[in-house]
């Protein structure tokens, strides 16, 4: 069974996978549109994927 462990602090939360070892899943920042726009734009870039969805985007 898999499951996500989340840490929050402020605008910052760290997200762990807990299953047959745990491993590191992910950071997440709180930032405006405008910055979600600027970061979104950089990522882009670089050439790295983005996952928009309506709540949350993803970079890798």
């Amino acid at each position: 069974m898999f499951r996500i462990i989340e840490v929050r602090k402020g605008k910052v939360n760290v997200a762990f996978g807990f299953g047959k070892k745990p491993i590191f899943d992910h950071i997440g920042f709180l930032v405006t549109k405008e910055e979600h726009t600027a970061i979104c734009k950089r990522a882009n870039q670089l050439g790295w994927n983005i996952n928009e969805g309506e709540r949350r985007t993803f970079i890798g």
